[in-house]
């Protein structure tokens, strides 16, 4: 199969992926805290084959209610770490796509990555796009064609904006796009986030 291509800055985009590989949904939940609470049970997804391994880990570490800097409103921080490595080839890109929250919460995520080097963490991959609000996205290309890439989010706050009377939920989809030395792949890693009222 013949695969096209689009440039992107200096990075060349598929425009033909040969096979999306689409795990099964992994879900996280929790009954709404008061107070300020820790939480010790990361969501961890590994997939690998012969050629590609990944590890995605999305850490909802702490919930705040009525969080001082975010004008007393709760919230969920979360860190988020992608690690990849193929045989041959090379990791192309790494998308974290939030989806659209409801009207009483939204995704703030600290960027971009020369500014803020303590809250994100990229290894042979850029910052390409991102924003945050209800329909939040990420992603970082190839700084060079590389077997092993690296992504750390490590400042993402799921923002409540009700007074503790509403559940939310929201799916962190994360695609990382690898090259096999033939043809293009992509792995899909749904993370289902909840948080219910008691």
């Amino acid at each position: 199969m013949l695969t096209a291509f689009k440039t992107t800055g200096f990075v060349r985009e598929p425009e033909t992926l040969n096979d999306i590989i689409r795990l099964d949904n992994a879900i996280w939940n929790v009954s709404r805290p008061s107070g300020y609470v820790r939480f010790e049970n990361p969501v961890v997804r590994i997939y690998s084959t012969a050629d590609f391994w990944a590890n995605i880990t999305v850490f909802p570490h702490s919930y705040y209610e009525s969080d001082p800097l975010i004008n007393d409103n709760d919230d969920l921080q979360l860190i988020i770490e992608v690690a990849s490595l193929v045989n041959q080839g090379f990791v192309h890109s790494v998308q974290i796509r939030f989806s659209e929250t409801d009207e009483q919460s939204m995704i703030d995520i600290i960027y971009p990555a020369e500014l803020n080097p303590h809250y994100v963490e990229l290894f042979n991959l850029k910052e390409a796009k991102a924003y945050d609000g209800r329909n939040a996205f990420y992603e970082a290309v190839m700084t060079n064609e590389s077997k092993e890439a690296r992504l750390v989010l490590k400042m993402v706050s799921w923002i409540f904006l009700d007074r503790n009377d509403v559940g939310h939920w929201m799916t962190i989809t994360v695609a990382i796009t690898y090259f096999d030395g033939s043809l293009y792949h992509q792995v899909l890693v749904p993370i289902e986030l909840e948080v219910t009222i008691p």
